[in-house]
């Protein structure tokens, strides 16, 4: 957003966006063990993504031939004893323990649960204020989850961040999410605050996702998986109409003729559902995911919790 509007990434020139990148916008990969460079200490890398940001914001370069020069120059150091500070710094921030020894550190030397939250010191270490975490809990037991959304959620607050989360676990959207897309197919079904998405559910699909999940209160819910398959999403082999069409127990012939409509649901501009039969039907509108200008209270109804206590 810039001067109160918002600004489509994919129209500004290649240049600009490049330069958003790290500084403004900054990423936690999905498997830390493969992001981090196995021969370099944890701190090192993290100290650098600080300087080549402190130097950007300097206006100053970096070539081939000044690394070329760094490594024959005795004593030559690209990073500076500032660097590798903050770098100490933001790894304490994370909560990891012993973070001073931990810096000197290689990746292999880490556990699953300490390097996803060492990738998340490298992500804010450029003072990002849009965040993309990827599935920032796979792989890891339920405690070290819980952690790491816990950190997740203790940042957003104290760095006044913007956090896209990517996952399929619903227990982790109910937990950390304000507002909720739910997607398939590369395709916004319902979007929405969590609460409602999740408790007040329109679309066929995020109804079938909440429905293929354990209900720990009512051991005799049966649960109902979803039929069918994920469809090709090759553009030559993609229907006109709706992509779940084929899958959904809701679908009509006028399902496939065409795209389906975008509505409000019960009146509620921020609440909208992509579906032929669901939403207010005198109404269309556009689907997005802008953000509220200001964050929801904490939610404690007992489906969210139910969620958040599946997984």
């Amino acid at each position: 957003m810039v001067d109160g509007e918002y600004v489509d990434l994919l129209s500004v020139p290649p240049s600009i966006r490049n330069s958003l990148l790290g500084k403004d916008f900054s990423m936690i990969f999905q498997y830390p063990e493969e992001s981090f460079n196995q021969s370099l200490t944890v701190g090192r890398q993290i100290a650098e993504a600080v300087e080549v940001n402190k130097r950007a914001e300097n206006g100053e370069t970096y070539s081939n031939i000044d690394l070329l020069k760094d490594i024959v120059t005795p004593g030559a150091q690209y990073i500076s004893e500032e660097s590798y500070d903050r770098a100490v710094e933001l790894l304490k921030l994370v909560d990891i323990p012993d973070y001073t020894e931990r810096a000197d550190e290689y990746p292999h030397q880490f556990s699953g649960g300490m390097l996803q939250r060492a990738m998340i010191a490298q992500a804010i270490a450029c003072d990002p204020e849009f965040l993309v975490a990827d599935e920032p809990t796979t792989g890891l037991d339920v405690t070290i989850q819980a952690g790491v959304i816990n950190l997740l959620k203790n940042l957003q607050n104290e760095l006044d961040l913007t956090v896209l989360l990517i996952t399929h676990n619903l227990g982790v959207v109910s937990r950390l999410g304000d507002r909720t897309a739910v997607m398939y197919a590369g395709e916004f079904f319902e979007v929405g605050p969590t609460h409602k998405v999740l408790n007040s559910p329109e679309n066929p699909y995020t109804k079938g996702l909440l429905n293929s999940l354990p209900d720990l209160t009512n051991s005799n819910k049966h649960i109902e998986p979803i039929p069918g398959n994920v469809p090709s999403l090759l553009d030559s082999e993609m229907g006109l109409g709706c992509s779940f069409a084929d899958r959904c127990p809701a679908a009509t012939d006028e399902c496939t003729g065409s795209p389906p409509p975008t509505r409000a649901v019960n009146g509620d501009s921020s609440h909208r559902v992509t579906c032929l039969h669901a939403g207010d039907r005198d109404t269309k509108v556009p689907i997005s995911i802008e953000t509220n200008p200001t964050r929801e209270e904490p939610r404690q109804d007992t489906n969210s919790k139910n969620i958040a206590n599946n997984d």
